[in-house]
């Protein structure tokens, strides 16, 4: 077998890092993101060089240290490490007197109103926490025992009947959903016959069935039966205007939660697919436990009600008799429509990543793909021929809104990605993990977990004097 070596092939180099005046917040984690990919990229192109001349691992991480590769590697990495562990300090900066009160250690000054509100928040999301934890333990705890553990939380937490409410209704949808999942299970044993009855045809290839607490996940052994379940998904949800979204998601999903197709009305917002044969399969193998956690949250995060804030302005535009009238709710309607689509998007698919352990700029790199490019989530493309529908109906063409789309749905969007996640990101240097944190914005909007967090952030630091 012919020897080569791998010291003649090019392998990129890591430019050492510049001193620079100091940067915009925004600045700052872009800088961040791009290291993290570039080290990712770097540790592929060596392992597949190394495969692909069939060089022990020994060696390669022999040359790499004799080029010196190593060390920068190492260095990139700590350097990543340390803006990482000081994530708030440096991505926020101090560009203000208080900010600097803030670093400080002199906490913004905050209202007896607010005080309460917070605290309210915080004893709500000890209970999302202690339910969620609770069912994870045990799917089958009955729902008395689950209101229970509601009325002693709201004595504890002295949350509002509002909120307490809201917990209510979780607690019945899940134990309605649990029910469902539990009889058709128990109805239906041969995996075969219970996909059949989840979606209305026999499945051409093999197919094993997983339950969960409140999710019944079919790991699809045949492409075609994956598919074929995705484009009835996406025609019930959209019809035609989906089309060229439904090709890119049976290309390039692993797994999808459903949300309305089922031939069983009951099981509707239960069932998972995962395909383990295609592109996705072969680059999330062995992910099956990770893939579930991910999926699963898609389904937990439906059992609560989103709170929109911008359905006013949808509704005055929906309402407006001139043109005139029409064309200047334009820009606050558009709002609207990103708020329903990237934003709560965006939102369900960071909770859900977090659950199977995926870090923040990790996530970021995933949301802000372009769809053409390989990406999954971008929203005004997916959405650009339903909202072409919507305008034409109300007579608008299309120059009066598409520049303005682009702004709000890449440019803004981008910048509010990057302060959600750095609220993230916060959260875990608190030392908040996962579960903790999904609990705590799964009912908050997506543009205001920063300044959530930050209020949080002061009321803790006003306990601590």
């Amino acid at each position: 077998m012919e020897q080569h070596s791998i010291e003649k092939q090019p392998l990129k180099e890591i430019s050492p890092r510049k001193e620079a005046e100091p940067k915009s917040p925004e600045e700052m984690i872009e800088d961040l993101t791009a290291e993290v990919e570039e080290m990712e990229e770097v540790s592929e192109t060596t392992e597949k060089l190394g495969k692909r001349f069939d060089i022990p691992k020994e060696e390669v991480e022999e040359i790499g240290e004799k080029r010196g590769f190593t060390k920068k590697f190492s260095s990139i990495k700590n350097e990543i490490s340390k803006v990482a562990s000081a994530a708030i300090d440096k991505i926020k900066g101090v560009f203000g007197k208080k900010e600097v009160a803030e670093k400080a250690g002199a906490p913004a000054e905050i209202s007896p109103e607010k005080k309460e509100k917070i605290k309210e928040k915080i004893g709500a999301a000890e209970i999302r926490a202690e339910l969620f934890e609770a069912i994870s333990k045990n799917p089958d705890l009955p729902r008395e025992d689950l209101m229970k553990m509601l009325e002693q939380g709201q004595t504890k937490y002295q949350i509002p009947e509002k909120q307490a409410e809201e917990l209510m209704s979780f607690i019945e949808k899940y134990a309605e959903k649990h029910k469902a999942v539990k009889e058709v299970r128990k109805q239906f044993t041969d995996d075969k016959l219970l996909f059949n009855a989840c979606f209305g045809f026999l499945p051409k290839g093999k197919v094993e069935s997983l339950e969960g607490p409140m999710s019944i996940f079919f790991r699809c052994k045949n492409k075609k039966d994956y598919d074929e379940v995705l484009i009835k998904q996406m025609e019930m949800y959209g019809g035609t205007e989906y089309s060229k979204y439904s090709t890119t998601l049976c290309e390039l999903s692993g797994a999808v939660a459903l949300s309305n197709y089922s031939a069983i009305p009951e099981l509707k917002e239960t069932l998972i697919i995962e395909d383990v044969t295609g592109k996705a399969a072969m680059k999330f193998k062995f992910q099956t436990e990770k893939t579930k956690k991910h999926e699963e949250q898609h389904l937990l995060k439906r059992l609560f009600k989103e709170p929109f804030l911008r359905k006013e302005a949808s509704d005055k535009m929906n309402m407006a008799k001139s043109m005139e009238e029409k064309e200047a709710l334009i820009e606050p309607y558009l709002r609207a429509f990103k708020e329903v689509t990237a934003d709560w998007g965006a939102k369900d698919e960071i909770l859900a990543n977090l659950k199977e352990g995926k870090s923040p700029s990790k996530m970021y790199s995933i949301l802000t793909k372009k769809l053409g490019e390989g990406g999954l989530y971008d929203y005004l493309e997916i959405r650009k021929n339903a909202m072409e529908k919507d305008f034409a109906q109300k007579g608008i063409s299309k120059e009066k809104y598409w520049p303005l789309a682009k702004k709000i749905f890449h440019d803004e969007y981008k910048v509010s990605l990057k302060e959600s996640l750095g609220a993230v990101e916060e959260l875990r240097q608190m030392g908040k993990n996962a579960d903790e944190i999904v609990a705590m914005l799964i009912t908050e909007p997506l543009e205001q977990w920063q300044n959530f967090v930050k209020d949080l952030k002061n009321y803790y630091n006003k306990k601590a004097i």
